[in-house]
């Protein structure tokens, strides 16, 4: 894995897997060498034992046996039976037998097993006793013996456990041949052997804890040892990075020096202190063709004989110069030629470094070498060009010179010398100061030092003094020229005499500018043009009709004049130049500004000395102006064709000469009929009358007569005019003819006695308006009295009738006012669902007494009729105006019929007439059986201000009225008459779902639920008969009164009352402010106090829509009392 090898060094797992290698295999000799060890250790145990077991057998052999009590455990010896001494007896009779050195063995050996574990046993290949019978080991180890092997061991497992046996040899000894002898040993021979076994478990057990702590140890060395093999190789890791990376920046420099030394043009070698080459660049090799030599370690005259002979020679002064750069111990240079194959050779600027050991050995050589042929022949050039510019420098006639960035002169040609009267070695070096006149040295050195300080070219003119003399004009050039370092190293001139030409150019100024007042002076514009249409020169007109293009010099003529990029396709300019004739054509365009323009121009060649068109001059003149005035006059002429006022012409006898068509349409007269007759033919007076005598006598003496006319059309009808009357004259200021202009002002003398009947009755609004609020004050005290009065009586009573009658016609009076503010629209519109058969009867009642007896009144009003959202007041203004309309169309009396009815209006009826809508609507229809009217009165009936009555007999606003409320209601009105026929007018009102509300019908008697609890109530009225009035009517239905005239006294009265006050009652206008703010300060103080306000002014005086926004109860003079009684009732409820 890439992460691997950035935590671990390089062969690190390479070399911890040798290590691990390693510690197993120490550990493996370890533990080898530790079993080894403690085996060893076992068996030289196990030798001990069987050595003692040998001594106890040689001291029993050669003692002959042992004497030992005869017991179960060491019975007679059957194997000794031969011995007559086998058994003895001690001197006190107890029986000894003797035990021979094997059966003490044997005893020993069990005694041994017994304590230690150690198994013994003494063998033979012949035994004399069954139980030294050798087992299947012990003969391969005795078998062993008899090859002279001197011990024989093993591990082998017994019963499941390890175990080492180990057996040694026995030797016959003489004294064993007592014994044996008989067997056919001898002695020294090998008669049997001593085996030992010894248990292994717990040597394995002890083995085992000295592996495991081996294992540890080992374990331990490994880890320390890759530790330190881990921190060692990262060691070196780092150091070989170390040196890697410098070797890779040593290998990196020297690559990029070689590269650098290969990639330099000039040619680079490397000698050693022998002269021998070691290293050159591409450059090197290429000059010398060197490509695939092994120049390498040799010198110079080695290459001279080893490659082309061609450069021999330079190889050769190649060498010698190293060793004169040797000897001098320094850097040296110098030029060397190298020829070159194809002809021909190069120079080379070389430079060569010695380079020594510190003891002043010689250690090398560097060389460098540049190609300098070019520069060297630049130089040559240079100097020829500089010997050449001289020459031509004296040879020109101006004076040129050139100084450094102090003024000093560097050098100058013969020209200039003439002029300072020096030669240029005495010029060279110095200053203006050292040359000149002090101001005119100074005057030089400032124009030195504004051109060095623009760095560009400057021009001046200066008049200047010759030794021999002459003043002459020079025009002097100066600008600084710069060294390699982009700085200005100094300022180089040329100064010019330019005397002869200033003169040459005065006269032509002056001839040039006699030539422009000229033209300047001519209104036309002028311009002349070169062939390729560029403008060479203009005048003044031209450049003030063209200023926004200024200069107008070098920019192209359809440019200026026509604002094109290209040439115009009708160029008058370009034909001229074609054909060579003088051209004239007429021009139109929009100029910058976005006006018309109209141009009249005339082309005409210019011709050089040879009479060759080289370009042409154009005249231009500007007839917008006529053209203006001629659009002007014929504008008049169609104004004056198309104008709706008369204009009449006539000359001074007063024949006609010119009528428009307004006036044969007023007239009737065309032009044809009265063309050179008198205008008195359509006066409808006399005219010797005084008034037309005065007319001739004010416009022949010249002055304007304004006045009335009335005229007779062709047809006999008549019309009035408003004319004035002025007189024509020509250029000398003589009277020629007289124009009349008039304007017909019958329609505007009609709706001026219309405008005077409008103000009629807007005076009636206002008078109305001003006693709207004190007559409903009275007409309030008046029905709450008698309103008082009826609930005082039974319906029964005599006198409840004639109060009813009396509050009816009080009730009608409020009515009348309403109806008045209404038609002088001063009274906004209420609008609540009606029950127009309802309405009607009411009304009915009291229309006999307006339209008269003679008039029989028919109603047919259809049951169950629909409720309409209507003002009450307007709907009943609506009836009466149709039925004072049909009273007056039947002066001799007849039948008004009045109906109800409920009508769905379809698609079909709403194509038939274009105001009709589909639905559900009330139908109102008013019919007369009267004169009728015709369809020219049909057509304007609804006008303002129309009426066929006499003057002074009629308005002409009452059907307008009645058109205006009824589409004020989203309703319409079709009327259908003929002459003779009567008349049938029939209102659509749009039919509404809203029910009528129960107060407009429920008894007015009917007021149980309407009586107060001992309420405080603050009633603020102005009108003493209002306030009593009300008091009255409050008090005895139950409330407590507090009664007030002003704002101030209602608030003084709030504040002390000894309960709060549960209603506000206030008169909107009171004397010192309005009941609104009254109202808003004290809910100030008791935020949830109900208020009724209640004004008999109407319009904005009444603030009756500011009011209905804050939420408060209005109540318009004069109110019903049942009304109040109502209001107050229901406001004290939900409080």
């Amino acid at each position: 894995m890439p992460w691997l090898q950035v935590v671990f060094p390089r062969w690190f797992f390479r070399l911890t897997l040798l290590w691990t290698v390693f510690v197993a295999a120490l550990l493996l000799a370890g533990i080898l060498r530790m079993r080894g060890t403690m085996l060893e250790q076992v068996r030289v145990q196990l030798r001990a034992s069987i050595a003692q077991d040998l001594v106890y057998r040689h001291w029993a052999a050669v003692h002959g046996g042992v004497y030992v009590p005869v017991t179960e455990e060491t019975p007679p010896n059957p194997a000794l039976s031969h011995l007559k001494e086998r058994d003895i007896s001690t001197p006190s009779g107890r029986p000894l037998t003797l035990m021979n050195p094997a059966y003490m063995t044997r005893q020993v050996h069990e005694l041994v097993r017994k304590s230690t574990g150690l198994h013994s046993h003494l063998t033979s290949l012949r035994p004399i006793r069954q139980a030294n019978e050798a087992d299947e080991w012990e003969r391969r180890a005795l078998e062993q013996f008899e090859q002279r092997v001197p011990e024989v061991s093993e591990i082998l497992t017994e019963d499941g456990e390890p175990v080492l046996r180990l057996m040694l040899p026995l030797l016959v000894e003489a004294p064993c041949l007592k014994c044996h002898a008989q067997q056919g040993y001898r002695e020294g021979e090998i008669r049997g052997g001593l085996s030992v076994t010894r248990p292994l478990s717990g040597i394995l057990a002890l083995w085992q804890r000295e592996y495991r702590a081996e294992m540890l140890r080992m374990l331990l060395l490994w880890a320390v040892g890759l530790l330190g093999l881990f921190w060692t190789l990262r060691a070196n890791d780092r150091n070989l990075a170390r040196e890697q990376r410098a070797t890779r920046r040593a290998r990196d420099a020297e690559e990029r020096l070689r590269a650098l030394i290969n990639a330099v043009p000039d040619i680079v070698c490397f000698k050693d202190g022998d002269g021998r080459w070691l290293e050159a660049n591409t450059a090197d090799i290429e000059l010398f063709r060197l490509q695939g030599v092994d120049y390498r370690g040799r010198t110079d005259s080695e290459l001279a004989e080893f490659t082309d002979p061609l450069y021999r020679e330079a190889f050769l002064a190649c060498e010698a110069s190293d060793a004169a750069s040797w000897n001098a111990g320094a850097v040296t240079r110098g030029d060397e030629r190298i020829p070159l194959p194809e002809g021909g050779s190069k120079v080379y600027d070389v430079i060569k470094v010695p380079l020594f050991e510190s003891d002043g050995r010689r250690k090398g050589l560097v060389v460098f070498g540049r190609d300098i042929t070019e520069r060297q022949r630049a130089e040559d050039e240079l100097a020829q060009r500089r010997l050449l510019q001289d020459s031509l420098f004296d040879a020109i006639p101006d004076l040129i010179f050139y100084k450094d960035c102090q003024g000093v002169y560097l050098g100058c040609n013969k020209a200039f010398e003439e002029y300072a009267g020096r030669p240029a070695e005495e010029l060279t070096g110095r200053s203006d100061l050292d040359l000149f006149p002090p101001e005119v040295a100074e005057f030089f050195r400032a124009q030195d030092r504004l051109a060095l300080a623009g760095g560009v070219l400057r021009r001046n003119e200066e008049w200047v003094d010759y030794p021999d003399g002459r003043h002459v004009l020079l025009e002097t050039a100066k600008a600084p020229f710069f060294g390699p370092d982009g700085q200005a190293a100094g300022l180089l001139g040329i100064s010019r005499d330019i005397t002869e030409r200033q003169q040459i150019a005065d006269r032509l100024r002056e001839n040039e500018h006699f030539l422009r007042r000229v033209l300047d002076s001519i209104q036309d514009g002028i311009i002349v043009i070169d062939l390729r249409l560029h403008i060479i020169m203009s005048n003044r007109t031209m450049e003030q009709w063209y200023a926004e293009f200024m200069p107008l010099v070098g920019r192209s003529c359809h440019d200026v004049c026509r604002q094109k990029l290209c040439a115009c396709p009708d160029c008058a300019i370009e034909l001229m130049l074609r054909d060579g004739r003088p051209q004239r054509q007429l021009v139109s365009f929009t100029d910058a500004g976005g006006r018309t323009r109209h141009q009249e121009r005339s082309v005409y060649p210019t011709l050089d000395a040879r009479n060759q068109i080289q370009g042409a001059i154009v005249f231009i003149r500007d007839i917008t102006e006529q053209r203006r005035a001629e659009g002007v006059q014929r504008q008049l002429a169609a104004a004056v064709e198309q104008a709706a006022d008369v204009v009449i012409i006539t000359d001074t006898a007063g024949l006609v000469e010119y009528v428009n068509p307004a006036f044969e349409q007023l007239s009737g007269y065309a032009l044809a009929e009265i063309r050179g007759r008198g205008i008195e033919i359509v006066r409808d007076e006399h005219p010797e009358t005084e008034a037309q005598r005065q007319v001739w006598e004010t416009i022949s003496a010249g002055a304007v007569w304004q006045g009335h006319f009335i005229n007779r059309r062709k047809d006999g009808g008549r019309y009035e005019v408003e004319a004035t009357i002025s007189p024509i004259r020509d250029d000398e200021g003589r009277i020629v003819s007289f124009v009349s202009v008039q304007h017909d002002v019958s329609q505007e003398k009609e709706l001026r006695s219309q405008l005077q009947a409008a103000q009629k009755i807007e005076s009636l609004g206002v008078l109305a308006g001003g006693v709207a609020h004190d007559f409903n004050n009275m007409l309030g005290a008046i029905q709450g009295y008698t309103e008082m009065a009826m609930m005082e009586l039974d319906h029964l009573h005599p006198l409840y009738g004639k109060l009813s009658q009396v509050l009816q016609a009080a009730e009608r009076a409020g009515g009348v006012v309403r109806q008045l503010l209404l038609f002088s629209r001063r009274q906004a519109m209420e609008k609540v669902p009606v029950d127009l058969n309802s309405l009607v009867r009411n009304f009915l009642k009291m229309l006999g007494r307006l339209i008269g007896e003679d008039i029989r009144i028919a109603d047919e009003l259809a049951p169950g009729l629909w409720s309409v959202s209507a003002d009450p007041g307007t709907i009943e203004q609506v009836v009466m105006n149709l039925a004072v309309n049909a009273r007056d169309a039947m002066p001799d009396g007849g039948t008004l019929s009045i109906a109800t009815a409920n009508v769905l209006v379809d698609a079909e009826y709403c194509a038939q007439h274009v105001l009709a809508r589909p639905g559900r609507f009330v139908r109102l229809t008013v019919a007369d059986c009267g004169c009728g009217m015709g369809d020219e009165t049909l057509a304007h009936i609804f006008e303002p201000f129309f009426t066929t009555k006499q003057a002074g007999k009629g308005t002409g606003l009452g059907l307008a009225v009645v058109y205006g409320i009824v589409k004020e209601h989203r309703g319409w009105i079709t009327v259908a008459s003929s002459p003779g026929s009567g008349t049938l007018f029939e209102v659509y009102l749009p039919a509404t779902a809203a029910a009528v509300s129960l107060d407009t019908q429920e008894d007015r008697d009917d007021l149980s639920g309407c009586r107060g609890r001992g309420e405080l109530i603050l009633l603020v009225e102005d009108d003493r008969q209002v306030r009593d009035m009300v008091v009255m009517l409050l008090k005895t239905t139950g409330y407590q009164i507090l009664a007030a005239a002003s704002a101030a006294e209602a608030r003084q009265q709030f504040e002390t009352a000894e309960q709060p006050v549960r209603l506000l009652l206030s008169d909107v206008i009171l004397p010192d402010i309005s009941g609104l703010q009254l109202a808003e300060e004290l809910l100030e103080q008791h935020p949830q106090l109900p208020v009724i306000l209640c004004s008999g002014y109407t319009g904005e005086k009444a603030q009756e829509t500011m009011i209905r926004a804050r939420g408060f109860v209005f109540l318009p003079k004069p109110y019903q009392l049942p009304e109040l009684l109502r209001q107050v009732r229901r406001l004290l409820d939900e409080a």
